[in-house]
């Protein structure tokens, strides 16, 4: 079970109460092709959820590197993919993972 479950909701989403102290909101209001339904649910696609943990220096490089490792090894990544995130985020955290990825 992960330490934490992530969560992103629309810009202008309501709490009513604090959430869990394991679950980590994220916000942004999502286009319809950043998103797909898995078993009953919705989830980001896996190139959003790589541009959101790239951006998230919360998260370590290694859980990111790992997550694009099995993400490329799955066949749910591309490195055309990584290609394009690699220059549309043209920060110094991102190419150093890119350049550990090695994709």
């Amino acid at each position: 079970m992960p330490a934490s479950y992530y969560l992103t909701v629309p810009e202008n989403f309501r709490r009513y109460h604090k959430p869990p102290k394991n679950l980590v909101l994220h916000f942004a209001d999502l286009r319809e092709e950043e998103v797909s339904e898995c078993e009953g649910y919705k989830v980001t696609t896996p190139e959003r959820t790589i541009r959101d943990i790239l951006l998230d220096e919360s998260i370590s490089d290694e859980v990111v590197i790992q997550a694009i490792v099995d993400g490329l090894q799955k066949g749910i990544i591309f490195s055309g993919i990584l290609t394009e995130i690699a220059s549309e985020l043209d920060f110094e955290r991102v190419q150093r993972i890119m350049n550990a990825v090695a994709y």
